[in-house]
């Protein structure tokens, strides 16, 4: 049961920054400043699926 709960603040916390970081970027409406995290998601997706996301995260994993 008390995994449970530290899973419901978790979520509840990612969505509250989540909600957040969308009401900035909507509020500041620079995407090159502060990009909504669905534009931010999207991004990611596309290097993942391409497989550059991966190739990046390992040079800079060699780097370390």
């Amino acid at each position: 049961m008390h995994s449970l709960a530290g899973a419901g603040v978790y979520v509840r916390t990612m969505a509250v920054f989540a909600v957040v970081w969308w009401l900035l970027a909507m509020w500041k409406g620079n995407t090159a400043l502060l990009p909504s995290p669905v534009a931010v998601a999207k991004a990611i997706w596309e290097l993942a699926a391409d497989l550059e996301l991966f190739k990046h995260a390992a040079i800079s994993l060699v780097r370390m």
